[in-house]
């Protein structure tokens, strides 16, 4: 009979353990959501600025635009480098100046 009756309390002792356990854990977490409130609180802004009018009409707005194809960027770059290339003299033309090369 005595070795039930120490089972007995040692079971019964460990379901009491337990529930301090659990407790402990349940104030902890509810701790931990009053700090993040808290944090939460203090992360807010205090002030939010009114939203400001850019003056932009809906005629403003030049349309959809398509996304340029590889292609055409290429083609648009290249006419732009040639744009601004200087054409050289090599002297050949007959124009009496001599090259502008050197």
């Amino acid at each position: 009979m005595c070795g039930g009756n120490n089972a007995h309390h040692a079971q019964e002792e460990a379901k009491r353990a337990a529930a301090r356990q659990a407790a402990a854990y349940e104030e902890a977490m509810r701790q931990q959501e009053q700090r993040n409130a808290a944090t939460l609180e203090a992360m807010k802004p205090k002030y939010t600025p009114p939203p400001v009018d850019t003056g932009a009409q809906l005629s403003d707005n030049q349309g959809v635009r398509r996304k340029k194809t590889r292609k055409s960027t290429t083609i648009d770059a290249s006419r732009g480098i040639a744009s601004l290339r200087i054409p050289l003299n090599t002297g050949n033309s007959g124009s009496g100046s001599g090259p502008n090369m050197g």
